[in-house]
């Protein structure tokens, strides 16, 4: 049963999943931020370690995510205005290595390589 807890924690409140065997890609989609006021994770897949911290001040949704080596992610970052997303320090569209793939459910798409990202995005009123 606890094995079970793990994976919903994992898989949806830190929102790390694989997207293809081993987790040589990766999908970063968090749920809870309405209910939730951060949380951390972390996996150690095959590649290395894949983390998940987000924390939600105000209407404004927080995420740093880290990616292992050699290997790419799409981080669904909420928000209504994907236009408004940042990563570091200047809009995520605009960032190098940041790669925009448009909205689904809600939430902006983003492809990414490995490194560490700082996301920030308004999740509106």
């Amino acid at each position: 049963m606890q094995s079970g807890f793990a994976v919903w924690f994992h898989e949806c409140v830190g929102g790390i999943q694989p997207a293809s065997p081993g987790f040589k890609k990766i999908k970063l989609k968090p749920y809870g931020y309405t209910q939730l006021e951060w949380a951390k994770a972390h996996y150690e897949s095959p590649f290395g370690k894949i983390t998940s911290d987000w924390k939600v001040d105000a209407n404004t949704f927080q995420w740093t995510v880290t990616i292992s080596p050699n290997t790419t992610a799409i981080v669904h970052v909420p928000t209504d205005k994907p236009e408004d997303v940042f990563e570091g320090m200047g809009p995520a569209r605009n960032r190098n290595g940041v790669e925009a793939m448009g909205t689904k459910d809600g939430r902006a798409l983003f492809q990414i390589g490995s490194g560490t990202y700082i996301f920030s995005s308004n999740l509106g009123t």
